[in-house]
């Protein structure tokens, strides 16, 4: 087991389409004179990043471990209520930082990203 400058790790694994528009966005915020311009797009991705970690780690086991309908669908239903609480304060959180601020994440997420 590989353990990083922070300690042991869980990731997921972004679909291709997810993956591609993620890089995309974060070579757009590194290499723009004025990131924060971005900073909608950004807290979309980071919302439906947080969308895909949450299905992944959560619904997805349930899933392989053939659990009911039931079980899956209240999952779901819970994912969408973290959801629905988290985004809009994402929104509001990136939305209000500065330019060095949001790289500053946007390498963050970089450094995760592979």
């Amino acid at each position: 087991m590989q353990i990083h400058e922070h300690g042991p790790s869980l990731r997921f694994y972004l679909g291709a389409e997810l993956y591609r528009r993620t890089d995309t966005l974060l070579t757009q915020l590194e290499q723009d004179d004025k990131p924060s311009k971005h900073a909608a797009a950004f807290a979309a991705l980071v919302n439906e990043l947080t969308d895909a970690g949450l299905a992944y780690f959560f619904v997805e086991p349930l899933k392989q471990a053939n659990a009911g309908f039931m079980a899956q669908k209240t999952a779901q239903l819970g994912m969408a209520s973290v959801a629905k609480i988290a985004k809009p304060i994402v929104r509001k959180l990136v939305g209000g930082l500065d330019d060095l601020q949001i790289r500053a994440v946007a390498a963050y997420v970089r450094r995760i990203l592979h």
